[in-house]
């Protein structure tokens, strides 16, 4: 089959490989920047250390997947979520303060609220890369399962039962939840690591 030639005589493909090749490491720097600004450094070192511990997995299985291209998408969702959540924390956040003050909905209802927001932002930059409403509906339980089952645990006093579980308590739930949010997410993406590492991803074209 002949190659398609641009204008210099160089494969198309060619020349679109290298430009992916050239800006893919910057726009993961952009991302990895733009999470850092919203988020500080705890999502950066999560991601971090979960991007090293699957890079040894698929290197040992030898399994053809980039994972510069998996860490890039990783890193654009973890920032469209945390954007999401300055939105909600500069325009929500009054409105239901004031249904805090008015009914008394109490702190789990206000981090559902964020949480929401947050799956909001996720769900909005996912659609812009053309992924399905299902792959959103499954992100989005993949992020939610994790906090609804650290509430319940702290809910029930897991700590009391299981002393390893000490740490888990109604003074940790909130960061513990955040954690575990972002650990669904990576979890999932690991799991279909062919799909978000690949270079023809929506999110690294």
């Amino acid at each position: 089959m002949t190659a398609v030639m641009d204008g210099s005589g160089v494969p198309a493909d060619g020349v679109a490989g290298s430009l992916q090749r050239v800006l893919s490491p910057g726009r993961s720097v952009a991302w990895a920047a733009l999470t850092f600004l919203l988020a500080g450094t705890s999502p950066i070192v999560l991601i971090l250390g979960a991007t090293a511990v699957l890079w040894a997995w698929l290197r040992r299985r030898r399994e053809a997947v980039s994972i510069g291209s998996w860490l890039e998408h990783l890193l654009a969702m973890t920032a469209a979520m945390y954007a999401g959540m300055s939105v909600y924390m500069v325009l929500g956040r009054p409105w239901v303060a004031a249904l805090d003050g008015a009914a008394g909905i109490g702190g789990t209802a206000r981090y559902a609220a964020m949480l929401l927001s947050m799956a909001g932002g996720m769900v909005v930059l996912m659609r812009l890369e053309r992924h399905g409403w299902r792959m959103c509906a499954e992100m989005c339980i993949a992020m939610v399962a994790p906090v609804a089952a650290c509430f319940a645990l702290v809910g029930v006093g897991i700590g009391r039962y299981v002393p390893l579980l000490e740490w888990l308590n109604p003074a940790t739930a909130y960061d513990v939840a955040h954690a575990a949010m972002l650990l669904g997410m990576i979890a999932l993406m690991a799991f279909r690591r062919a799909m978000y590492g690949s270079a023809a991803s929506p999110a690294c074209r």
